[in-house]
């Protein structure tokens, strides 16, 4: 859990009147923004101005978040029949966020457009080890919801948000991740006194367990603390030179008291 990185991803629902084309089933297209809000019309996948397709029709737009490669969820306030689930023209849906499940793997944080991808592809830079709905963007539920996954060294929130009034916040997805060369089992969250640990390379910053005959290990457990991290708790801890914790206000966490390994 140390380390965490806290994203928000958006799923937005845009609201009004969408003039029906045709049969109005997929693969039809919409012109209108994927980033932002936007007036959306249904047009022919032909047509120029045909930047998002849909994706899906469901009884509930919250149920959008279902529908792999969703970035868009269209609820139309004057008609009652359905709501529409669009994504980018262009894109593959199956590798849109809200298709991930545990164990896939997906790309780094490094700008606003994650995805998923196959776990072989270089660009691959966390696996999923948790996936559950989440019913709000509540910084508590942000800051708390990968407490109990063990090993998670990541989390990102996919939510699904409003453009208009009156639209709650219904929907949404909770991924917790760990760098996908890393193993999640030799997380410091099982660490031990006498356990040894060692820099991860995938992972700058944090830490994984090692044997302490291993050239990379750096730091000896000579004892843990569970509950709120508190690295003060180390300075009656004979021969303690630094504290691994968890991150402030995880009351689950732990905090272990380290030596070097000479």
């Amino acid at each position: 859990m140390h380390g965490r990185l806290v994203w928000l991803g958006v799923l937005l629902v845009l609201g009004g009147a969408l003039p029906v084309v045709g049969c109005g089933a997929p693969p039809d297209c919409a012109s209108g923004s994927a980033t932002g809000p936007s007036s959306v019309k249904l047009v022919s996948c032909a047509d120029s101005s045909a930047t998002l397709r849909v994706l899906g029709h469901v009884d509930n737009v919250n149920d959008c978040v279902n529908v792999p490669g969703t970035a868009v969820a269209y609820y139309d306030s004057e008609q009652t029949r359905d709501s529409l689930c669009l994504g980018p023209k262009d894109a593959d849906p199956a590798r849109g966020m809200n298709s991930a499940q545990v164990g896939d793997c997906l790309t780094d944080f490094q700008g606003s457009d994650v995805s998923k991808l196959d776990c072989g592809d270089a660009a691959a830079a966390y696996r999923v080890l948790s996936r559950r709905a989440t019913g709000s963007a509540g910084g508590e539920d942000l800051l708390t919801n990968c407490f109990d996954t063990p090993g998670s060294t990541a989390h990102y929130t996919w939510t699904l948000h409003s453009t208009r009034p009156g639209i709650p916040l219904e929907s949404g997805l909770s991924f917790c991740l760990i760098g996908k060369g890393l193993d999640p089992a030799r997380s410091t969250d099982h660490a031990r006194v006498g356990a040894c640990l060692a820099p991860t390379a995938v992972d700058p910053g944090n830490y994984q367990q090692v044997d302490c005959t291993d050239p990379t290990a750096v730091h000896r457990v000579l004892e843990r603390f569970d509950g709120s991290p508190n690295d003060g708790l180390c300075d009656s801890v004979p021969g303690a030179t630094e504290a691994v914790s968890t991150e402030p206000g995880d009351f689950s966490g732990y905090t272990l008291c380290v030596s070097p390994i000479n």
